[in-house]
Order: C-alpha cells, then structure tokens, then sequence
C-alpha cells in the first residue's frame, strides 16, 4: 500500500470515528445494546487499526479487514436508524471506491488479484445484494416510527 492509500485510510477512518461520536452524543440513550455493541466494536477495531496501519503490520491489517465485514454484516442486529445509515453509507462508499479504482486499497496486490479473497465479482455482488437489505431495514424502522407516533 502506497502512502496516498493510507493517509486516505487513516483520514476515511477518523471521519468515520467523528461520525460514530457524534451519533453517540446525540442518540445513546436511544440506542439498544446492539446498536451499542457495534459502536464499541467499530471503535476498537478502529484502534487496533491506526496502530497496524501506522507500523504497516500486514497481519494484523489482515485481520482487521475481516473487522469491516463484520461489523458492516452487524447491520441485521443493528436497529437504530442513523446507525443503520452510518452502515449504509460506507456500503455505498466502498463500492464506489472499488469501481473506481478496481482494487480494495486496504488489500495488497496480491490479495487483489485472487477474486476469491476479499475484492471480486462475489464480494461486490453481495455488497450489492445487502446495500439493499440495508436500505430496505432502514425504510421499515421509518415506517415504524410514523406507525407508533400516529397511533400515540
């Protein structure tokens, strides 16, 4: 990974921590202990990445890369709806960056090229799949929302 890719990692990675904190701020007492644990999970995963990408410790990045899968796929136990938009967004980012630059930069070069191993055509494929998934979760809680404050 070059030293553009991962500036860009650790800029995307702080906006997303200021995002992450500024929800909690506003919404935490609205927050379920789901929603509570994929903020604590993203936000020590997150620590554990500064410090592997400031030291470029591959295997430790390794893992943490499986971090993201994980804690974008914690959008099925995650009910708060900006945090659902939160998961929503860096869906949508992340694919946009893979199209762009037909590579994920958080893998190396090697692990681009093996389509089996994070990006490929599976991978952006059921990205796509649960983009959807999430937006559809995300119109429900809505809808819940406004069924509950008509039937007060």
């Amino acid at each position: 990974m070059n030293k553009t890719e991962r500036k860009a990692l650790f800029l995307i990675t702080i906006l997303l921590d200021i995002i992450i904190l500024i929800l909690w701020s506003n919404f935490n007492k609205e927050f379920s202990s789901c929603d509570k644990l994929f903020i604590y999970f993203v936000l020590t995963a997150h620590f554990f990445f500064y410090i592997s990408l400031y030291f470029e410790h591959r295997p430790t990045l390794d893992i943490l890369h499986i971090s993201i899968v994980i804690s974008c796929l914690m959008g099925f136990i995650v009910n708060h709806k900006y945090l659902l938009s939160f998961i929503l967004v860096f869906l949508i980012c992340l694919q946009i960056q893979w199209m762009s630059i037909n590579k994920c930069i958080l893998n190396t070069d090697e692990q681009n090229d093996k389509s089996n191993f994070g990006y490929g055509k599976i991978t952006s494929i059921l990205t796509l799949l649960y983009t959807c998934y999430i937006s559809i979760k995300i119109g429900k809680v809505n809808l819940k929302k406004i069924i509950e404050k008509q039937i007060k």
